[in-house]
């Protein structure tokens, strides 16, 4: 607000009745125009931390501290971030010590003084990975304060300093094992944002504690076995297993917001010795609750996972789900060609040869309607040719809305369109190749 709009506001209240206490009127302007000469300095101060002229800084700070002009309690900018914020913003020693020097004894004031973003400058400290200005504050203030402070750790397990992690708990004595009002630990917190080092480093120091593994670490309802799995630490996974004991079956099977549970989050990475750990670990397949995983990597074209579950662990390569889709459909919806020529092989092995022209899903597809709309087609034309000699009998097959593969599969630039005509079934149809393609050009 400007000095004099300010001064008519401020003597607008001091009206009684028609008049106007003018001693009162002048006492609150001298006031006013001090705030605003107060606010001004502080704005100067300000740029020269940013500018780092510590010279002009410390010149410009004496001055105001002698004329009493100096309240390092306000803020300075529009983030209501207050001079001690910017200079552990800064990072500089220098103007955190020069600022010390104008703070009475009670710094504690100073530095739990909270920013726009609910951040003191001990969290700034944290945050921007200034461990040498924590440590000075930290010192200055008196120690650490276990409850106030408490939140200093997760915050430095969240950002991933290990070297800031380890000083709070080793030299300052908070508990790597602390829970928050949400049930949160640090070890959530650094799971959440997939910092393995510091993750190895809780989960060593909280043997024998209590750990909440069902609590889901982050918004998409991620436990710690589902991150562990993500980011591909079977060291981590293991160090988990201490905590799991016997009863890793619950944990294996928790969904998070994509209904995955770490099993399928294993198949999805593409993490096979991940996921040969935890069915070892869990006691074996179940052929009931395991199946979706065959259907899992034939979406993602996982070769060596497919095989692995179809031979190690006994998953049925002819299995329908309940809207009528098998693997060799899922594969063929992804165009993964090599799982497709697997599954294929693995059918004509156990005689079953009525599994390959199976319709199923929404528009009652074959599994060739389902690969000719694929738009991630494996880059490999005698696969394709290979796949489509061997689906022959699908190629007469009309899911629910009468179309033939050859009808999907005109608009797609990815395939050979001649390997999917079937002259006799085109004729009955009273259709041909020609007439199709200048129906989709047009």
């Amino acid at each position: 607000m400007h000095i004099f709009t300010q001064r008519h506001y401020l003597a607008s209240n001091l009206k009684i009745g028609n008049t106007m206490k003018p001693r009162s009127y002048m006492a609150l302007v001298l006031i006013t125009i001090a705030v605003a000469c107060s606010a001004n300095a502080r704005n100067e101060l300000a740029k020269y931390i940013i500018k780092d002229d510590i010279r002009q800084f410390r010149t410009t700070i004496a001055a105001l501290a002698k004329g009493e002009q100096l309240d390092l309690a306000r803020p300075c900018d529009e983030y209501n971030n207050t001079l001690l914020h910017l200079a552990v913003q800064r990072g500089s020693l220098r103007f955190v010590k020069a600022l010390m020097r104008y703070i009475d004894t009670d710094l504690g004031r100073y530095v739990y003084l909270q920013n726009c973003e609910g951040w003191s400058p001990l969290q700034v400290a944290v945050r921007t990975r200034r461990l040498k200005v924590l440590k000075y504050l930290i010192a200055n203030k008196g120690g650490i304060d276990h409850e106030r402070d408490r939140a200093l750790l997760d915050t430095a397990a969240i950002v991933g300093d290990l070297a800031c992690i380890k000083y709070l708990v080793e030299e300052c004595g908070l508990d790597a094992g602390q829970v928050d009002r949400e049930g949160g630990t640090p070890l959530h917190y650094a799971a959440s944002k997939g910092n393995l080092s510091c993750m190895l480093y809780f989960i060593g120091k909280i043997k024998g504690k209590q750990l909440d593994l069902a609590r889901p670490c982050d918004e998409y309802n991620n436990t710690l076995l589902h991150l562990a799995v993500q980011i591909g630490s079977l060291r981590f996974v293991k160090a988990l297993m201490r905590h799991i004991g016997n009863d890793l079956g619950h944990y294996v099977y928790l969904p998070n917001c994509d209904k995955w549970n770490p099993l399928q989050v294993a198949v999805h990475t593409w993490a096979l010795d991940l996921l040969k750990y935890l069915i070892t670990k869990k006691g074996g397949i179940d052929h009931k609750r395991d199946r979706a995983l065959l259907d899992t990597a034939a979406i993602v074209g996982d070769l060596a996972c497919v095989k692995y579950l179809v031979e190690k662990c006994g998953l049925d390569v002819g299995q329908i789900d309940d809207d009528g889709g098998s693997p060799l459909h899922y594969a063929a919806s992804k165009g993964n060609l090599s799982c497709m020529l697997y599954f294929i092989g693995k059918i004509k092995e156990e005689n079953v040869p009525e599994l390959l022209n199976h319709q199923g899903g929404r528009y009652n597809n074959s599994p060739l309607h389902c690969l000719v709309v694929s738009r991630e087609l494996e880059d490999d034309p005698e696969k394709f040719r290979q796949v489509v000699e061997a689906l022959q009998g699908n190629k007469s097959l009309l899911n629910n809305r009468g179309k033939l593969p050859l009808d999907l599969g005109l608009n797609n630039l990815l395939i050979d369109i001649d390997l999917l005509y079937d002259h006799d079934t085109v004729t009955n149809r009273d259709l041909s190749v020609e007439s199709q393609c200048s129906k989709a050009l047009e």
